[in-house]
């Protein structure tokens, strides 16, 4: 009793009944104490038990600072999946033969449809001679190629866009593709508010602007809105107007790449 660490660290607890050797390991954000109790009838610690205790400090402040490495790891783990899941884009890692390492929530959904494409034991697959292509592009864009196919869908539905390339960059797994899925079926219910944001659209611009997003030719869009066929293309110039393209087809080819997130719960 009576020394820096017992009056440091031990004497804070209340017990000063005891003979105390430690040591403090300090690291980024904080430190460790690293400590020995007897009772205070025990022999005092020698030199020998202090040269014993210095002897592991450099394996133990070693083990911390591979634990704090981890943990950080850890946690760049579950931001970049949260980043992925939140993405409105359907996103799939796979390996050369097909097999799904990840997947993000818009996959995922796709997925448990098996409207088209399903996963079968783990493994990328689509209906028909189209799952042939969908295999072989797989392993193209594994070995460092790229492709880009239409899966049809048995409901009717517009067909699944996919780009297929390769996943590369300093420090990830090789042999392995990225899939990004793009389903014209599915609505974005933030889109419009965030093309009012970005681009000055109205509200009547920017529900025209979803509608030709999804397919429909003006005169449909008009119709659907119940205004007239001038009134739309009226809105349609504004719209190039305000982002600066000339043509229809360039608009549409610009607000398709507008970014969105989507709200994810654990």
């Amino acid at each position: 009793a009576g020394g820096v660490f017992h009056n440091e660290f031990f004497g804070h607890f209340g017990d000063d009944t005891g003979v105390s050797l430690g040591a403090v390991l300090t690291r980024q954000g904080g430190m460790i104490g690293v400590g020995l109790h007897r009772a205070i009838d025990a022999p005092a610690y020698d030199p020998t038990n202090r040269h014993a205790l210095n002897s592991v400090l450099p394996h133990l402040r070693r083990m911390v600072e591979m634990r704090g490495a981890l943990t950080s790891a850890q946690q760049a783990a579950r931001d970049m999946g949260a980043l992925l899941h939140a993405q409105t884009s359907a996103i799939l890692l796979v390996s050369g033969d097909g097999r799904i390492v990840f997947a993000n929530t818009g996959a995922e959904a796709i997925l448990r449809a098996k409207d088209g494409l399903s996963a079968r034991l783990g493994v990328l697959s689509a209906v028909g001679q189209v799952g042939v292509v969908l295999e072989a592009a797989m392993a193209r864009a594994a070995l460092g190629g790229g492709d880009a196919l239409l899966v049809e869908r048995p409901s009717g539905k517009a067909a699944y866009r996919l780009l297929i390339s390769p996943h590369r960059g300093q420090g990830v797994a090789p042999g392995r593709a990225m899939v990004v899925i793009e389903d014209l079926s599915m609505v974005d219910p933030e889109l419009g508010a965030r093309l009012r944001r970005l681009y000055g659209f109205t509200a009547a611009e920017a529900d025209l602007a979803e509608r030709l997003l999804q397919g429909q030719a003006l005169s449909e869009a008009s119709e659907a809105r119940g205004v007239m066929v001038s009134t739309g293309r009226s809105q349609l110039n504004s719209m190039l107007a305000k982002t600066g393209v000339r043509r229809q087809s360039e608009l549409l080819a610009m607000l398709a790449r507008t970014p969105g997130v989507r709200g994810v719960e654990d």
